[in-house]
């Protein structure tokens, strides 16, 4: 985040640093995708692919939306207030799950 708010001015060097930062926000995608795989058979599994690529589509999307409100209404404290606690539900939730494979070392 420091060096998009800092970026350099030479195209180059801002098209490396712009795809670097999506190559590390996009890390968490293969997880998230295919998570649904060892819970759902085979016949269901884009089914259960596509609601959980929806769902997380659909926060991407709401996101910028509700972070712009509550800045409008609110200040930045108030945003980065909402945003680490979301950070912190999610890790909850993350924390709870249970995986699908009994064994994990096999």
């Amino acid at each position: 985040m420091y060096s998009l708010i800092n970026s350099p001015a030479e195209p180059m060097l801002l098209g490396i640093v712009l795809f670097i930062t999506g190559f590390f926000l996009s890390l968490g995608f293969s997880g998230f995708s295919v998570y649904p795989m060892g819970l759902v058979t085979k016949e269901v599994f884009p089914v259960a692919t596509s609601i959980t690529n929806s769902c997380g589509q659909m926060g991407g999307f709401c996101t910028p939306l509700a972070i712009g409100w509550i800045l409008d209404h609110y200040n930045w404290d108030v945003v980065f207030t909402s945003l680490a606690v979301g950070c912190l539900i999610c890790f909850c939730i993350v924390a709870t799950l249970d995986e699908p494979v009994d064994d994990p070392l096999v």
